[in-house]
């Protein structure tokens, strides 16, 4: 649970360096680090770093109690068209019981208010400080109007980031040949299917077959 700055070649092996001053050997390196990823310095990498654009998110986090994440337990994930002069595509998760104990509803989309970002400073920045509730209250009036008589005890924004890739599509590819590889990229819609894409690039890295 570190922060990776490069990786090395090292013989037979790799070497993964991190911020807190650790070394890692490795025989073979997956860098799947969302919108950080093409800030780890990968050596040998003529295909890196890879033709990403970011861009920041905000979500909804609507609080609930037990009895209502009962009540809304066959409720499917949902992709929503909106017609709002500041939110644009909405996508809404069934209740989850997060690490703190309460059950929440995510939800999240564009907003007019969204930047695209390029260095590391600004993604630390927007994580850190970034204004995620300068929208709030048209996305509360949006998630009650998906689903009038949510009984939500309190709401909360927060920020993400979607990495988007050139072709639309996740990249998963080897970098540098049988040892390093990515799987970057969920252009907005990698949640719903961010186990599947875990496994194709396992394996890619463990049968070296193609993505098709």
């Amino acid at each position: 649970r570190e922060v990776v700055t490069d990786v090395e070649q090292a013989g037979d092996h790799l070497q993964v360096r991190t911020k807190e001053g650790n070394r890692y050997q490795a025989r073979k390196v997956l860098v799947a680090a969302g919108a950080f990823s093409n800030f780890v310095k990968l050596e040998g990498g003529e295909k890196w770093p890879l033709p990403l654009h970011l861009k920041t998110e905000t979500i909804l986090l609507a609080e609930i109690l037990a009895s209502e994440a009962v009540r809304l337990r066959n409720m499917p994930a949902v992709i929503y068209d909106i017609d709002s002069p500041v939110l644009d595509g909405i996508y809404l998760l069934p209740p989850l019981l997060y690490p703190d104990g309460r059950y929440y509803v995510k939800m999240g989309c564009d907003t007019a208010a969204d930047l695209f970002l390029e260095t590391i400073k600004e993604l630390t920045t927007w994580f850190k400080t970034g204004d995620s509730g300068v929208h709030k209250a048209e996305l509360v009036e949006a998630l009650l109007s998906i689903l009038p008589g949510l009984q939500a005890t309190s709401f909360k924004t927060g920020r993400c980031i979607v990495t988007y890739t050139s072709h639309g599509l996740p990249t998963i590819e080897e970098i540098v040949p049988g040892r390093i590889y990515a799987a970057v990229g969920g252009n907005g819609t990698g949640a719903k299917s961010s186990e599947a894409i875990g496994r194709m690039a396992a394996d890619l890295m463990k049968e070296g077959r193609e993505i098709e």
